[in-house]
């Protein structure tokens, strides 16, 4: 009989949405920005931008420190945010247009950044993008690490990044598949 527990064996019951609809029309507009198709990416870097202004995460908060004693489950917790205003004053709004695809694509760069701040994913757009220096790569690394020993102490233990982590292999069967197509990445 096993005592290994459902987490520890990658079994969970909960739903992880790897990927939200914002994704895919972010990735969209990267490919249409970097096809020079401004009017496409414009379209979707523009949908994302009209769903943002449209939110109000959450409300102004009234005091700058909760007081330790809340309840939850009491009414008066809610005195302290005024869920009718809006957190900050970010003007988030759309672009009138992009005037070349450098400018296309930084614009959905950017997007993409504040879409998914908390999501764990720059570090793959930074290396999609070709922006991930050994040396951001390397402090990225360190950061999701020290993160992740939390859950997991022993996993990222001693991890070390180089240039040749830049890129995971292509698969052999795909080289297969096609060859004189593809070619393997630098150090495999």
């Amino acid at each position: 009989m096993s005592t290994t527990t459902g987490w520890q064996t990658g079994i969970n019951a909960n739903n992880f949405r790897y990927l939200r609809f914002g994704h895919i029309l972010l990735w969209r507009a990267e490919i249409a920005a970097s096809e020079g198709d401004l009017a496409t990416a414009l379209k979707y870097v523009n949908q994302i931008c009209d769903v943002a202004s449209k939110e109000v995460v959450m409300g102004k908060v009234n005091i700058y420190k909760l007081p330790l004693d809340v309840n939850k489950d009491d009414a008066t917790w809610k005195s302290y945010v005024d869920f009718t205003k809006p957190a900050a004053n970010y003007k988030v709004g759309t672009y009138a247009a992009f005037a070349d695809k450098a400018t296309a694509m930084r614009a959905v760069q950017w997007e993409q950044r504040l879409e998914f701040a908390t999501e764990g994913m720059r570090f793959f757009d930074l290396r999609r993008w070709d922006k991930a220096t050994p040396g951001r790569m390397k402090a990225t690394l360190e950061a999701f690490a020290l993160a992740d020993q939390r859950i997991r102490p022993d996993v990222m233990k001693g991890a070390t990044l180089d240039e040749k982590d830049k890129y995971q292999p292509v698969p052999q069967i795909q080289m297969d598949l096609q060859p004189g197509v593809l070619k393997q990445n630098a150090g495999y």
